[in-house]
């Protein structure tokens, strides 16, 4: 039954007399997890060696597809969830094609392989917790760490203590920012920042150019609402009407009617970074992520201040003609409004509370606040400081901090 359903299809794909799946040479997990499964099970059950080599070698050729999902740095494009799933694959493949070809073929001469294997100890917030970018809000598989020292013998699977001040991974163009080592102590606490540029062209994509997260005391309390619950229309032309796939559920700026797009064209441009010991600093421009907008018309600075553990998003806007903008922040926290553009997000007793401070500069504003239904996951707070009138420009600016506890007031 199995050379019915797998292993003829399998040969078929491979010289030709039958049309190849999507993964085949493709850049996904799925490519790791087809070829591996398949050529795993003909190497134990196939009797010809012949027959074997020529799966081996439809693997080989398969897992260059696979390893380009990777970018340049390690990143993997489709999230750590799908790092998790499709690499444990591939590692899993890679051990069982060293021992048939007692390592005469090697499936990780690409040096990409390696620093994929790395990329989970740099994509992390504390060490527990990764960002919640996409369709992905896993933390690393300690098994599939593991794994790694069967591939890499000098890899070491644990996470490093203390996590360095940054990690910058410049090909995604993310930046995970965290406290000063004295002031993390001896546990990872305090506030950390991921910022990302990015590109809303990847794999498992959302339309979040520019978009970030807040952590506070290992809680993640404010920016990107991560992952969805998976519909029919999740692969679909109507993928993007989900708002919190699509960007009005992101904090990203809204530009009157004017949502990000999808696409390999929606990507942010670096315009600088500057990092210090007390500072981090990344600008960018979004304006790609909007569809015919003109470059410079929307660039994000986000801001890291270890000294004063803050967190800062400024937005300036400059467009040709007048539209409504909007301006939001997004939580799944419960929301404590305090004023026009205050508010606290609360930890539930899980930390401290986080202190939100909303401004714009530009014309007169408000501030809506929705709820967003997220089915079988946690509802999406977006609040919005919102011109009242149409505006050529604007600047608009949000800062986090820790709230005060009873003790440090």
């Amino acid at each position: 039954e199995i050379e019915k359903r797998a292993f003829s299809v399998y040969r078929a794909s491979n010289d030709g007399s039958a049309e190849r799946p999507f993964w085949w040479s493709g850049s996904s997990n799925w490519s790791a997890v087809c070829h591996g499964n398949t050529v795993r099970a003909a190497l134990r059950l196939i009797e010809s060696r012949a027959d074997r080599a020529a799966f081996v070698e439809a693997a080989e050729r398969g897992m260059k597809g696979y390893l380009r999902s990777f970018l340049d740095d390690g990143f993997c494009t489709e999230g750590l969830s799908y790092w998790n799933y499709g690499f444990e694959h591939y590692l899993d493949l890679v051990t069982a094609v060293r021992r048939f070809t007692d390592c005469a073929v090697d499936l990780t001469t690409d040096p990409v392989s390696r620093l994929a294997m790395e990329y989970p100890k740099r994509y992390t917030v504390d060490g527990k917790m990764q960002p919640f970018f996409s369709d992905s809000s896993e933390a690393a598989s300690a098994a599939v760490l593991g794994k790694g020292t069967l591939v890499w013998p000098d890899f070491t699977p644990e996470m490093p203590r203390p996590l360095p001040i940054r990690d910058y991974l410049p090909c995604a163009q993310v930046l995970i920012a965290r406290p000063s080592a004295a002031d993390r102590a001896e546990r990872e606490t305090g506030l950390f920042a991921v910022f990302k540029g990015g590109s809303n062209g990847y794999n498992h994509n959302h339309n979040d150019l520019g978009s970030y997260g807040i952590v506070l005391d290992g809680e993640w309390m404010a920016g990107d609402p991560g992952e969805v619950v998976y519909t029919r229309d999740s692969f679909g032309p109507r993928r993007y009407e989900n708002p919190l796939v699509g960007s009005y559920g992101h904090p990203v700026p809204l530009l009157g009617e004017l949502r990000q797009r999808a696409g390999t064209n929606a990507v942010a441009k670096l315009v600088s970074t500057s990092f210090a010991d007390a500072r981090d600093e990344l600008v960018f421009d979004l304006s790609a992520g909007y569809a015919g907008v003109a470059p410079g018309s929307v660039v994000r600075t986000f801001v890291y201040d270890r000294a004063r553990q803050t967190a800062t998003v400024a937005d300036r806007v400059k467009l040709d003609r007048p539209v409504k903008l909007e301006f939001p922040v997004t939580t799944h926290c419960e929301v404590r409004e305090t004023g026009k553009g205050t508010a606290v997000f609360l930890s539930g007793g899980k930390g401290r509370d986080l202190n939100v401070k909303m401004s714009v500069d530009g014309g007169s504003w408000s501030v809506k606040r929705e709820t967003l239904a997220n089915p079988r996951s946690k509802d999406v707070t977006r609040l919005a400081a919102v011109l009242d009138a149409p505006v050529r420009e604007a600047t608009a600016t949000v800062v986090y901090a820790a709230a005060m506890t009873s003790g440090e007031r």
